[in-house]
């Protein structure tokens, strides 16, 4: 009899045993140390600018930490269909927990910095907790009204024989738009001193352009067949944004 009662105790011990064990193993499985992850940002924009013929430009992503950011900024290139068609990428490096805000602009001129009429990143708060990969959406805005006017500008080069300072003329001419003649400089120009500049403001927006570009050599104030001359054809204007476009005059 007290053998049978004894090999009953250490069967209950033992069955105690095992359940404090498990649940002590149970227990740590659960327990996770945070560690860095990646964002992935979920990229959409419903606006009026139009990139073409394959056209994309820098998306700037400016991080902030609070006093403190020990993360660059980066950024990928993008069309409008990129974006229309809701891009999604990953940051290219980790970020520790902690809480950020993403904010940043669409590099439309390509300068590398941040203008006023560009359209931005709407910014948005992100707590990383260290647990998971997290998903943000973002969303790029207009700065400009879908009935504002846009502009063309870029450089004109000139690289062969003819010397002496004569002005220079841009032909402009819109799908919608009449006929215009624009003297690019008040006086004559001399293309030693390098590359012209030149702007064709206030255009309406949403319309395509020939833009035929011709330094006037000889001085009659219309195109001729021996006037060193550029054109481009198709170019489309954004309201309220730039279109680059440079000339090289034969």
């Amino acid at each position: 009899m007290k053998k049978h009662f004894f090999q009953l105790l250490l069967i209950g011990i033992f069955i105690n045993f095992s359940n404090v064990s498990c649940k002590k193993e149970k227990g740590t499985e659960t327990d996770k140390t945070p560690s860095s992850q990646c964002i992935e940002l979920n990229i959409s924009y419903s606006g009026t600018a139009q990139t073409l013929w394959g056209e994309k430009h820098k998306l700037y992503f400016l991080i902030d930490y609070g006093t403190y950011t020990p993360y660059e900024n980066f950024c990928i290139e993008v069309s409008t269909n990129d974006m229309e068609a809701g891009k999604t990428i990953s940051s290219p490096y980790k970020f520790e927990p902690g809480y950020y805000e993403i904010s940043g602009f669409w590099d439309w001129n390509d300068s590398d910095s941040w203008d006023d009429y560009e359209p931005y990143i709407s910014p948005v708060n992100i707590d990383i907790t260290g647990f998971e990969r997290p998903l943000v959406n973002i969303y790029v805005v207009d700065k400009a009204n879908p009935n504002d006017k846009g502009w063309i500008e870029g450089g004109i080069y000139y690289n062969g024989p003819s010397l002496g300072s004569h002005h220079v003329y841009i032909i402009v001419d819109g799908m919608t738009t009449p006929h215009d003649t624009i003297k690019v400089t008040n006086d004559p120009y001399n293309f030693s001193s390098g590359c012209l500049g030149y702007l064709c403001g206030q255009l309406p927006s949403n319309d395509y352009y020939v833009l035929e570009v011709y330094w006037d050599i000889n001085d009659d104030e219309k195109k001729d067949d021996n006037d060193p001359i550029d054109a481009e054809v198709g170019i489309y204007v954004s309201p309220g944004l730039p279109t680059h476009v440079d000339f090289t005059l034969k």
